[in-house]
């Protein structure tokens, strides 16, 4: 096994715990290049989905690069990430209101009639009704 060069073992010493995907962040964040940084919400999504299923990181990484249009990578992987944290949640995805969900592969959890009529209510704005007057709190009397 080769030895690792020295200017490697500098860096790492100098910002240690920066790994792949930091460096695609910083990659497409402040320099425009079209990299998808996997995190863990990521890595849920590709799989959960199946838009692109994968054992590593790395795996759904290459995956996603593939399957994601050169003109979506700048923002690609910020969209994902937070539908991984507020809609595809790991212990209880919210498949009613998710907006891929008649393309996601993950059936375990929500039943395709269910997901459609939840759906359809939530789609449904609820009549806009008078509101009720409200008189404002007795002021009671200060003891002295």
């Amino acid at each position: 096994m080769a030895a690792p060069c020295r200017a490697t073992a500098r860096r790492s010493k100098k910002l240690p715990g920066v790994g792949r995907k930091t460096a695609n962040v910083v990659l497409n964040v402040a320099f425009g290049e079209p990299t998808i940084a996997v995190d863990t919400h990521i890595f849920r999504v590709g799989n959960r989905t199946g838009l692109a299923p994968g054992k590593t990181p790395r795996e759904v990484e290459a995956g996603l690069e593939a399957v994601t249009p050169a003109e979506y990578k700048h923002g690609a992987h910020h969209w994902l990430i937070l539908h991984g944290r507020y809609v595809c949640k790991a212990r209880k995805p919210d498949c009613p209101v998710c907006v891929v969900a008649d393309l996601c592969r993950y059936g375990a959890k929500t039943a395709p009639a269910e997901m459609i009529a939840a759906r359809a209510e939530a789609a449904t704005p609820a009549p806009l009704a008078e509101p009720v007057p409200t008189r404002p709190p007795a002021r009671r009397a200060r003891r002295r």
